[in-house]
């Protein structure tokens, strides 16, 4: 068996590939973990498509320019070679030599207790660090089911079938190199930022009509609708636990963003609720109402930390 050491970051979740990048940077003891709480985000409005129909969402979406030049250099795009025999091979080259691996998979064939496992095919990063040759399987470090970023072990077979369609989109991690001094954060950051987040809460306001407007429902494409809604919430949720972890418990608005948290987390509830008893079609409204309230909470404390800070 060989496994690197690295453990899987799991205080909060936003995407699959930020969260990788936080696992590999923290790695290193030297990096702060301010620099993965860093609010290098912006809500944005996104399409997603369920079979022929397209539709559009709130979603944050990790900026992750710092801690791509904090990793640029150890970070290397590679071509896997698509059969079961050569496709784990290559992978365990670079095990073998120190090295981490990033793979793209197709979420309809990847792990069993995922949301879309059989259901939809949805683009996915994972991140590779060991392999059991016994046991023929792959280390990997991913998110699913109640148990959040942990480790499963993948067989060789299964791994090679999920990477059959995004072969290309491989990255090989030198993560021992990882350099600290590219990885400060500080207090300029967290202004700027802000500013750019609560210019994108605007811009999202500016176009809530359009959100999660889909024109027909069956009931299976209720569920699917409702899954994908779930995912962006979440990730609103854990995004402010994230800014909560920022600021710090001694912060006056610790408090404040935990309950963004806490309350994006019931909203969450409400859809698997809704989407479980078909009704989402009926409650998208309401549901939309929820997250433009909760937006212009967070807009409102990053508008007070920025006049706090004398920087209008």
């Amino acid at each position: 068996v060989v496994k690197h050491d690295v453990l899987p970051f799991q205080e909060f979740w936003t995407d699959c590939f930020s969260t990788i990048l936080y696992t590999i940077v923290l790695s290193s003891k030297e990096v702060e973990k301010k620099t993965v709480y860093n609010n290098d985000y912006t809500y944005q409005i996104v399409e997603e498509k369920l079979n022929d129909k397209r539709f559009h969402v709130i979603r944050p979406v990790a900026d992750l320019s710092m801690l791509k030049d904090c990793m640029l250099d150890i970070m290397k795009k590679v071509e896997v070679k698509i059969s079961k025999k050569d496709d784990i091979e290559q992978i365990i080259y670079y095990l073998d030599n120190n090295k981490l691996m990033v793979i793209c998979v197709d979420m309809f064939d990847w792990i069993p207790d995922s949301l879309y496992y059989k259901k939809n095919h949805m683009i996915h990063f994972a991140l590779v660090v060991g392999y059991d040759r016994e046991d023929e399987t792959l280390i990997i470090y991913d998110c699913g089911g109640t148990e959040g970023y942990h480790e499963y072990r993948m067989p060789f077979a299964k791994v090679a079938q999920a990477m059959q369609r995004y072969k290309e989109e491989c990255v090989v991690v030198d993560f021992q190199n990882i350099n600290p001094e590219k990885c400060r954060v500080n207090k300029e950051n967290l202004i700027s930022n802000a500013k750019r987040i609560m210019e994108s809460i605007q811009k999202v306001f500016q176009h809530l009509d359009s959100i999660y407007e889909i024109d027909t429902f069956n009931m299976e494409l209720s569920v699917s609708f409702g899954r994908i809604i779930c995912t962006h919430i979440f990730s609103m949720s854990e995004r402010a636990l994230g800014n909560a972890k920022l600021l710090g418990e001694n912060s006056v608005y610790y408090n404040e963003f935990e309950s963004i948290h806490k309350q994006f987390h019931s909203l969450k509830i409400r859809v698997i609720k809704s989407y479980e008893s078909r009704a989402i079609h009926s409650e998208i409204g309401e549901i939309k109402g929820c997250i433009q309230a909760l937006l212009q909470k967070e807009y409102n404390l990053w508008k007070n930390i920025i006049e706090e800070d004398g920087n209008v």
